[in-house]
């Protein structure tokens, strides 16, 4: 039975034209930012667009469009997922400095610090570290406090992040405001994403000439071609905008010596040693991803893309039943291609590649992760690895308990850091002034010194590339 304009069966699709994957295509689109010539390749009849333009029209930012896209106004950048997060709190070593929230940059540091893979090599320098270059790229070791044959139920982990001295491109940055330009530093299409994406063009585009040239069912061509118009102009209008890292100017009074910016990002059981200019670590602290479009808020052109788009939902719901049977089919067939081909966009890690050009632009080094079965052995260890200006206060924020034996327990510690500073071997035994002490509480007093010097054996082996502490987890 051939399929003929006189068939009675008529496949009726228009339920769904427009209707039909809408998450995978709003993840598709925000891919056109952070991965590079992802807008050029646009050109395929995508179903889902309806939603995508809802949520970029909120973009737009003008009471005409509010009232058609209505949304909460956040920056573009918040609401396409590449600002808004939250990060760990951050403690200075040397400045001081306390932040009790940091932002979206030093949420994509914490999160993805154990992922060797989000350390993108494209600009990458792997000679930045403690060490030298002859440690591995990545390495994770598991440190028992007390006795090796110790096992706990948790897990208190320090992850070991440098960046060189050198300072940001200033020629790199647009002269009118501190924003960083990230196009260089995005990943490209790999090569089975641009076959991936030229085999759903060239299907949607072949279908269209197909059903016009051979079954002469112009309905579908046009339905079809509709589809690849509006979402190839939206993907060029909505990557129009140039991704930018915002970066807070450093000051400095001698340019020859930049000023430490030492520090940790510290959450629940974790802590991230940063090592780093200030001008470097600043913007981890303080910076931000800005979506920047070639014409100010309000975004017009975006408005006016994203009712584009509203009408090719509508325009196929009318063109597409009167089209023939196979017609619709061709139709149907360009859709879930298109579809398949967007989950396969929305499954790339946008948080990844966010986090790849950021270690490119800062020169990340690759992390290095150790984990202890203490709380005090990996404060101790964090300590030593930065010397604080300040140990007592330091110390005092990472653990603020103060019941005697903690108090002493600090004491204890700021003594170790001075002697450390000065070149000395500091000693882990039982302080003098004890002794009047109940035998309860001066077992937890040694015992946490024991863990502080579990914390600085594992420092002085680090400093000396003990390969014990350089194979992989």
């Amino acid at each position: 039975m051939g399929f003929t304009n006189g068939a009675k069966f008529d496949l009726n699709v228009s339920g769904i034209a427009g209707f039909f994957g809408g998450d995978e295509s709003i993840a598709a689109m925000a891919s056109v930012n952070l991965i590079r010539y992802r807008w050029l390749l646009g050109w395929y009849n995508s179903p889902g667009n309806y939603f995508v333009s809802r949520k970029y029209g909120i973009i737009a930012g003008n009471r005409v469009w509010d009232g058609l896209f209505p949304g909460k106004d956040y920056t573009p950048a918040t609401i396409l997922g590449l600002d808004g997060q939250f990060g760990p709190r951050f403690l200075g070593a040397k400045m001081g400095t306390s932040i009790d929230m940091t932002g979206h940059l030093a949420y994509l540091l914490f999160s993805h610090r154990k992922d060797p893979d989000a350390f993108d090599p494209l600009h990458h320098n792997q000679n930045v570290g403690l060490r030298d270059s002859s440690s591995p790229p990545s390495t994770t070791v598991s440190v028992s406090a007390i006795n090796p044959q110790q096992t706990s139920r948790y897990s208190y982990s320090v992850t070991m992040v440098s960046m060189d001295d050198s300072f940001i491109d200033n020629a790199k940055l647009t002269p009118e405001t501190d924003d960083f330009v990230m196009d260089e530093f995005l990943k490209p299409m790999r090569v089975m994403s641009f076959i991936a994406a030229f085999l759903t063009i060239g299907f949607s585009v072949g279908s269209a000439v197909v059903a016009a040239v051979v079954w002469h069912d112009y309905f579908c061509c046009i339905a079809i071609s509709i589809g690849i118009i509006c979402n190839g102009f939206a993907c060029l209008i909505y990557g129009s905008a140039t991704l930018r890292l915002f970066s807070p100017r450093i000051l400095y009074l001698d340019p020859s010596k930049p000023i430490p910016g030492d520090g940790i990002l510290v959450r629940e059981n974790d802590i991230v040693v940063l090592r780093g200019p200030e001008s470097k670590i600043g913007t981890i602290k303080r910076g931000c991803y800005e979506l920047v479009y070639p014409e100010k808020a309000p975004y017009h052109r975006v408005g006016f893309m994203s009712i584009l788009l509203v009408f090719q939902a509508f325009a196929q719901i009318a063109i597409i039943p009167v089209a023939t049977l196979r017609g619709q089919i061709i139709f149907l067939a360009t859709f879930a291609l298109s579809w398949l081909y967007n989950g396969y966009l929305a499954s790339v890690d946008r948080e990844k590649l966010q986090f790849g050009a950021l270690s490119n632009v800062l020169g990340l080094s690759m992390p290095e992760t150790v984990n202890f079965s203490t709380w005090s052995a990996a404060v101790a260890a964090s300590t030593f690895l930065l010397c604080p200006s300040c140990p007592e206060d330091w110390l005092r924020q990472l653990i603020p308990n103060n019941v005697p034996v903690w108090i002493k327990w600090r004491e204890c510690m700021v003594k170790a850091i001075e002697c450390r500073t000065q070149g000395g071997e500091p000693t882990f035994d039982l302080p003098p002034g004890v002794d009047k002490w109940g035998t309860d509480d001066k077992k937890r007093l040694e015992f946490q010194l024991q863990n502080a010097k579990v914390g600085y054996d594992w420092y002085c082996r680090y400093l000396q590339g003990d390969k014990m502490y350089c194979k992989h987890g």
